[in-house]
């Protein structure tokens, strides 16, 4: 289970820079309709716009990550918590 955890975050946090590299991609081309003569000029700003959500969504995952990562492999490592509660599944 613990390998497949790590697995799971590993590729999380290769999606995050997938996310962040078509985030400037994007970011590039609408620069460039913006100030081109080009008759899509106007979607510039649209696609700017997505591509900043973008690229913030990438960011944001990419530096939370690792973090969550340490404090799951912190966590984990501890005994589970007792309680008083009764179990209802005895």
């Amino acid at each position: 289970m613990l390998e497949t955890i790590r697995s799971y975050f590993r590729q999380e946090f290769t999606e995050s820079w997938f996310f962040e590299a078509v985030g400037v991609i994007a970011i590039a081309r609408g620069v460039w309709l913006l100030y081109s003569g080009n008759s899509y000029k106007g979607a510039a700003w649209p696609l700017i716009s997505a591509a900043v959500i973008q690229l913030s969504v990438g960011l944001g995952v990419g530096l939370r990550t690792p973090k969550q990562v340490a404090a799951w492999e912190r966590n984990s490592s501890m005994a589970p918590p007792t309680s008083n509660k009764p179990s209802w599944n005895a």
